[in-house]
This record gives C-alpha cells, structure tokens and sequence, in this order.
C-alpha cells in the first residue's frame, strides 16, 4: 500500500476487489495493511479469503518480513515515522485479535 492507495481510501472507501488472506485461527498472512487502513477508516468488514491452518497447501503470498515492506514503503515515499505509526498499529490489532 502506498501513500496513493491511502488516498483512494479516503475518496472511494474499500475496494471489493483488494481480498486479505487469513487462516482459520485469525492468522493474518497477507493484507495487514488494508486491513489496518480499514480499522483507521471505521471499514465494519473487508473480504478475504480464509485458509485452513493445519492444511499444508502453498499459499501464494508475500512473505511476512517487515524489512521487506518497511523497505517497499520507503520506496513508495512514506516516511519512516509513518511506517513506524503502521507498524505500531499493525501489532495493535494483532495484540487484540490474538
């Protein structure tokens, strides 16, 4: 997500067609970002696709490396202590759905 798609958010709301990944017992595997930009916004639900956690299928995602999105975000033009707000939001709601 890039300081563009934030603004999109603020103009045209939630885009059905941006789906978040999560297994079963509420692990978020990809979305982190829609998903704390869609708590941020007051979004009351987002779709996403669900995945069974002790099914051993490959899941087609990003890695979860916060080096790597710290990273793509920098490039993207967020500053770093946006990142660290998105990061301390992220462990948030990690915290309070865990």
């Amino acid at each position: 997500m890039n300081a563009e798609d934030n603004k999109s958010w603020e103009t045209n709301g939630y885009d059905k067609e941006k789906r978040i990944r999560i297994l079963d017992n509420y692990t978020l595997i990809d979305g982190k970002h829609r998903f704390t930009v869609a708590t941020y916004f007051g979004q009351k639900s987002i779709l996403g696709d669900v995945y069974n956690s002790t099914n051993k299928m490959d899941i087609d995602m990003i890695p979860d490396n916060r080096k790597l999105y710290r990273d793509n975000l920098l490039m993207f033009g967020f500053t770093v202590h946006e990142i660290d707000i998105l990061d301390e939001a992220v462990d948030t709601i990690i915290a309070k759905f865990q």
